[in-house]
């Protein structure tokens, strides 16, 4: 087996070619983990918010995973199955004896745990059926990528759901916009970052309505006959990178030159919860959808021909 130090990343610059990308680790009860049942889910459980790393077999899977990855576990078999933790992996794909076979090798990655919840409560199959209908769910194999439409819907039901249901945390830093575990801080702080984004065109002369809710766009600004669409992000990282769904990519390349997007970056939480709002660095970017500003994480292929053989 490889050294650790020589599977991850010496530089940023090793990983700047393209942003993070989403797969999905999978765990059957009957058939154990790799290294042995540490826990119910061969992840040992953490405590006091202790960082849990441990390797973790991708399947076939070996060239695209890479470090800053995120990694969620489906857990599969004839009991319950569905999500029932999530990490980020922390190095590339390395080959060392199969935990279910030492005549043979297998390929793994280190994973950083950073919220596990018990089986029964799981977020479960059905549910993400829900998410993304035209995602095979159903399938065993570890290392299979998440397309990023799906992936953001995911990263979101899973937020909310361990706030719900609780979830034993660990520490993670990662890169770009982090996704909190506490619904209700991610939703603290989505309102202050379009508060202050409607508040900059109100003290502009601009009259802004909240559209959040049904359009792909947060807010309508006004002034004589110039119309404007906000889209509001607000994040605890730099705000480097963000994301967008299609249909916000969609609606800003149709309307050229009237969407903006105002991001509040560094926003910062009090110990007891509640927003600190002296915090945040607040920008506000044209909002093209550019292809030289997006990175394309995945995608989905739907044909718009008959097939050549339909057997």
């Amino acid at each position: 087996m490889q050294y650790l130090e020589d599977l991850t990343p010496n530089s940023d610059n090793e990983l700047a070619e393209r942003e993070s990308k989403t797969f999905l680790m999978t765990f059957n009860p009957k058939a154990g983990s790799d290294d042995g049942v540490i826990s119910t889910h061969g992840i040992p459980t953490p405590s006091n918010h202790n960082v849990v790393r441990g390797r973790w077999s991708t399947g076939n899977t070996s060239k695209k995973i890479r470090p800053g990855d995120r990694a969620f576990l489906l857990q599969q078999g004839d009991g319950i199955r569905g999500i029932v933790a999530s990490g980020v992996i922390e190095t590339f794909v390395f080959q060392d004896s199969s935990w279910k076979d030492t005549d043979n090798d297998a390929n793994y990655v280190f994973i950083r745990w950073e919220a596990v919840v018990d089986e029964t409560a799981a977020l479960h199959r059905e549910q993400l059926e829900e998410l993304a209908p035209d995602f095979e769910w159903t399938r065993q194999a570890s290392g299979t990528e998440l397309p990023m439409e799906h992936a953001v819907l995911v990263e979101e039901a899973w937020a909310e759901h361990i706030g719900v249901n609780g979830a034993y945390i660990s520490r993670r830093s990662g890169r770009g916009q982090k996704w909190s575990a506490d619904p209700r801080k991610r939703k603290l702080a989505e309102d202050f970052g379009q508060r202050i984004l409607e508040r900059h065109y109100v003290d502009q002369g601009w009259e802004v309505t909240d559209t959040r809710i049904g359009n792909p766009y947060d807010a309508v600004a006004t002034k004589s006959d110039q119309i404007l669409y906000l889209e509001a992000k607000a994040t605890q990282s730099s705000g480097d990178s963000l994301l967008v769904t299609p249909n916000e990519v969609t609606f800003a390349r149709e309307h050229k030159g009237q969407c903006v997007i105002g991001v509040v970056s560094d926003i910062r939480f009090d110990p007891d919860g509640s927003l600190d709002e002296s915090s945040g660095i607040f920008r506000i970017y044209d909002w093209t959808a550019h292809v030289s500003e997006l990175v394309a994480t995945g995608y989905k292929w739907k044909p718009s021909r008959s097939p050549i053989v339909n057997a």
